[in-house]
């Protein structure tokens, strides 16, 4: 739009917003109808009308774009001309502008002005203040939780990460234990090593090397009875693998004397 086009435009908000309450919300608009386009100006248009206009004007004009704004039922929303001017009238007198907002909470169907952020339905600025600090206080709050909620979940993370830590000390412990026993049973005879097998009441088979078990028949026959006896009885419940032959070729053993 051209720059007269805007001047005319903002010269008839300004007449608008000039009226008493009760003449503004009967005032005709003809002129106005299809004009909705200014109410989506960019902030620095309007802080450029804003520059050229006396405060009782810049007073004037956020109060015809509300009224208007509900009357012709302008698209606006969150750029609303109303919210770019407000901000200018509050850098120019905070007090007056307190006032301002005050009147536009009580007449405004946009729920964005004129702070520009979401008003929860507030009527009055004392009303709005009231709700902000209460949604501010649910932020904060959701925050605290939000806080407490990430440290549950570090700590439970650390105490996981310990446990497997923990787990594998535990595994290198076992495992560094299980070569040390093995290191010095493999310097052993079939007969002997079979024998601290068979002897052996707190490991399972699993424990030794599976190579252990396979052995030829002039290997078996090395084995003491006493100790071919204890082995079978460890072996008994095996079901598969090289155990199991073992346990029967032993008992193939046994049943031969």
């Amino acid at each position: 739009m051209t720059s007269s086009v805007v001047g005319q435009t903002v010269e008839r908000l300004i007449q608008l917003g000039e009226l008493p309450p009760s003449e503004m919300e009967e005032a005709d608009l003809t002129a106005l109808v299809g004009a909705d386009w200014i109410n989506r100006e960019g902030p620095e248009r309007w802080k450029s009308v804003a520059d050229g206009l006396r405060t009782p004007e810049l007073v004037a004009l956020i109060r015809g774009l509300v009224c208007v704004e509900n009357r012709l039922q302008w698209m606006g929303g969150s750029v609303a001309g109303a919210i770019w001017l407000y901000g200018c009238l509050e850098r120019r007198d905070r007090q007056l502008a307190e006032g301002i907002a005050d009147w536009v909470l009580a007449h405004t169907s946009n729920p964005y002005v004129p702070f520009g952020r979401m008003n929860p339905g507030a009527r009055s600025l004392a009303e709005w203040r009231q709700r902000e600090a209460a949604l501010s206080l649910v932020k904060q709050e959701r925050w605290a939780r939000t806080e407490r909620e990430q440290a549950d979940a570090r700590r439970a993370a650390d105490g996981r990460r310990e446990e497997r830590a923990e787990h594998a000390r535990k595994h290198a412990a076992a495992s560094e234990q299980r070569n040390r026993v093995l290191e010095e049973l493999a310097t052993r005879t079939i007969a002997a090593r079979l024998e601290a097998v068979a002897s052996d009441t707190l490991r399972p088979v699993d424990f030794y090397p599976v190579s252990w078990a396979t052995l030829t028949p002039e290997e078996i026959a090395t084995i003491p009875p006493h100790v071919r006896h204890r082995l079978m009885e460890k072996l008994r419940n095996r079901r598969r693998g090289p155990w199991r032959k073992l346990y029967e070729a032993l008992r193939a053993a046994d049943d031969e004397q």
